[in-house]
């Protein structure tokens, strides 16, 4: 509610102990312990609707959070934007996951609704075996949710969420020198938060 300006307000509502589910496979027969860099679990979450309750209608939610038992081998998550599962129950959209050690970690689960809810992507360079590993695997720090453990959202995120209106964002082009004054994106008011460089088409620079 506060990042968004009050644009946003988030509830959750926790389903009784007795709808809880026990997955028809292992973690070791779902790859989970392996811990493979971006690793589609699409499938997974098809199992776990599949086994749930009828009585649950998933369609009446905006978004749905699936999370494991704890497990300290076990970590990670991910957000399916754009994607709905059919359960026995209505159509499940903003769908996200949170496994082992990650789940209930709000962080964790903050960044997942950044893609499932928003659509925003990954603000970190994805490591994989052919790289497994880089100079900064994360550009953008602790700047934005997509990011690693941040707070808040850079003002670009916010400006696709559509938090931010037209008088809080400027836009140049074709202007070499000119001077800006912007307000802090934790402050809320209506001040210019973000300026927009436009270079080239499809080349722009956010500050």
């Amino acid at each position: 509610k506060e990042t968004s300006y009050g644009r946003v307000s988030l509830s959750y509502e926790f389903l009784p102990k007795q709808y809880w589910i026990t997955m028809s496979k292992t973690a070791a027969q779902y790859r989970l312990p392996e811990n493979i860099p971006q690793y589609n679990k699409t499938f997974l979450v098809e199992d776990a609707f599949a086994l749930a309750d009828a009585a649950i209608n998933f369609g009446s939610y905006d978004g749905i959070a699936l999370t494991t038992g704890y497990a300290t081998r076990i970590s990670g998550g991910q957000g399916f934007p754009g994607v709905s599962f059919q359960t026995k129950n209505g159509v499940a959209k903003g769908v996200s996951l949170e496994l082992g050690n990650s789940s209930g970690n709000a962080l964790v689960m903050a960044h997942e609704l950044g893609h499932s809810l928003f659509g925003l992507e990954d603000l970190y360079v994805f490591l994989n075996p052919s790289r497994p590993s880089v100079p900064d695997p994360v550009p953008a720090g602790s700047w934005d949710m997509m990011s690693d453990s941040a707070r808040g959202f850079f003002g670009w995120s916010k400006f696709l969420n559509g938090w931010l209106d037209g008088q809080q964002v400027r836009c140049i082009t074709n202007q070499s020198v000119s001077v800006h004054y912007l307000e802090s994106l934790e402050i809320s008011n209506k001040e210019p938060k973000l300026l927009l460089i436009n270079l080239q088409e499809g080349v722009t620079i956010g500050i």
